[in-house]
Formats: structure tokens, C-alpha cells, sequence
């Protein structure tokens, strides 16, 4: 079951960006989306550290340039700068592939257990995390948990196809900026992402293989506009729920345009928003 949270944690990466910042807006409040710009990239190391029931345990390191994606959705308990405080709902980074070679349990005359690892992906995926921000900007996620989803095959001393989906605490942490129209998130670090194969899941002799990811992302950033968020009846976001609201949940009616509990249909939930807010 915790694994099926977790795969049902890290889809909602791709559910729309809009209808998450709709959802539980009040006055007061700032909003962004921000995203990693195209092209980006990152070093990632990886440590496999093997546990053999015959030769003992060792572990392998290698580092490697991957491609960077990633998107947040941000809420800032202020109307403007500076703010001082963060939250991140979600926040995902997808690391792209790369194919290894790893040596484990080198030999005189009989030389190395080579194992292949050809990652198609990883997804971090963190469904919430909430930061004071000091008056640099600096902000710090402590022991935020990271729902995983990596995707690879093996050969070698393994031969197999994997998806790996899994949960672990990593430190997050970071500067945020914004100008009059756009929110940055830079400087940003994250801990080591460790996690080990399933049991059922190892190859025959082996007790257990434990995985560490260190991502290094000093050069990277997200940036993206940033405004002042509507309550969730201010259907145009101009500070008054009234009658243009209520025209333009009519329009809307059947579709998603003029939802305001996130659910993605305009219906008569939507219209009790709306009258019950009436005038504020």
C-alpha cells in the first residue's frame, strides 16, 4: 500500500499546475509556477553497494552528466516581497538516463562482476514542503520526504527490468528571489537519496543492494511568474467576488473554466462558492 501511495503521489506531478494553485487560495497569499528551463543539466554520483552472501559486501561509484527537468507549484504567505515564507506543493525533478558499467568484487587472475545498469529515469517528487525564508531568500525543507520512481534494466551479474518506486528523506534547500513579475529558486542543494532493491527483486546469492544518488544542482534553478493568489470564488482574480464571476461560471458551466474547488468541472458546488462569498 505505501508503495501505491506513493506511484499515486508522484502522478499528481502531472495533474495541471493551475488547477493545484486554484485550490485553497486566499487573500494575502502569493502564487507561483515555476518550472527548470529546457536544456539544463546536472552531476549525478551513484553508489551501488552490493551485500553478497558468499564474497562479503562492496560498493561502486560512478558520476556522470544527466539532463534536468523539473516543476513546482509555490505559495508565499505574502502579498509581495519579500516573503517570508515557502511552500512547495509539489515539487518534482525528473534526472534523465545514462548508462553505467559497475565493478563489484575485483580479483587477482580473476578480475572484476561487472554489472550494466542503463537508467532510462528517476522521478523525485516531493508532495509538500514548507520553509520559513530568511531575509537572504535562503529556505531549507529539513527531512522532506521524497517519493522515487526510477526505471532501468541491468546486465552483467543481473540481468532484468525494473521500476523502482520507493520513498526517502533528503534535505532540500535554496534562495528564492522574485522582481516585480518573476520567482526564482536558485543555489539549491539536495541530501543523498538512498534507497535499496526489493528483496524479491535481487539476483540469487545476493542479500541486499543499497543505492545512494547525489545530485549536485548549484547551477540550477526554476524561475517562473508570481502573482498575488484569488480566493477560490474570484473566479477573474480581481479582488471582488460579483456578478462577472458569477457570468463567467455560467460560461464555464459543464467545463473546467470556471471551477473553483479544484475538482475541474463548474457545477453547483461552484455556484454555492460564489453566493456564499458574495460581495467580499
Amino acid at each position: 500500500m505505501a508503495q501505491l501511495a506513493a506511484l499515486n503521489r508522484t502522478i499528481l506531478v502531472a495533474a495541471p499546475m493551475a488547477a493545484l494553485a486554484v485550490a485553497g487560495s486566499v487573500f494575502g497569499q502569493s502564487s507561483s509556477q515555476v518550472a527548470i528551463p529546457s536544456g539544463q543539466t546536472c552531476t549525478v554520483t551513484t553508489v551501488i553497494t552490493i551485500e553478497h552472501g558468499t564474497f562479503g559486501t562492496d560498493s561502486d561509484s560512478q558520476t556522470a552528466t544527466h539532463s534536468l527537468a523539473g516543476q513546482a507549484n509555490l505559495s508565499m504567505p505574502n502579498a509581495a516581497p519579500p516573503f517570508t515564507a515557502l511552500t512547495a506543493s509539489p515539487m518534482a525533478y525528473q534526472i534523465g538516463g545514462h548508462v553505467y558499467t559497475f565493478e563489484f568484487f575485483c580479483f587477482p587472475f580473476i578480475g572484476c562482476q561487472t554489472l550494466g545498469v542503463n537508467l532510462s529515469s528517476i522521478t523525485l517528487n516531493l508532495p509538500s514542503g514548507t520553509s520559513a525564508v530568511s531575509g537572504s531568500g535562503a529556505f531549507n525543507f529539513a527531512g522532506a520526504t521524497w517519493d522515487i520512481v526510477a526505471n532501468y534494466t541491468t546486465s552483467g551479474i543481473d540481468n532484468g527490468t525494473y521500476e523502482l518506486i520507493d520513498t526517502t528523506n533528503a534535505v532540500h534547500a535554496g534562495r528564492l528571489t522574485a522582481t516585480a513579475s518573476t520567482a526564482k529558486l536558485d543555489q539549491l542543494s539536495l541530501g543523498v537519496v538512498h534507497f535499496d532493491t526489493p528483496p524479491e527483486s535481487l539476483p540469487a546469492g545476493v542479500n541486499a543492494i543499497s543505492i545512494d544518488i547525489t545530485a549536485t544542482l548549484g547551477s540550477n534553478f526554476f524561475i517562473g511568474p508570481w502573482g498575488p493568489a484569488c480566493a477560490p470564488a474570484d473566479v477573474n482574480c480581481d479582488g471582488s467576488i460579483d456578478g462577472i464571476d458569477l457570468g463567467q461560471l455560467l460560461a464555464g458551466w459543464g467545463g473546467p473554466s470556471g471551477d473553483t474547488n479544484g475538482d475541474g468541472t463548474t457545477d453547483g458546488i461552484d455556484l454555492g462558492a460564489i453566493l456564499a462569498a458574495w460581495g467580499t
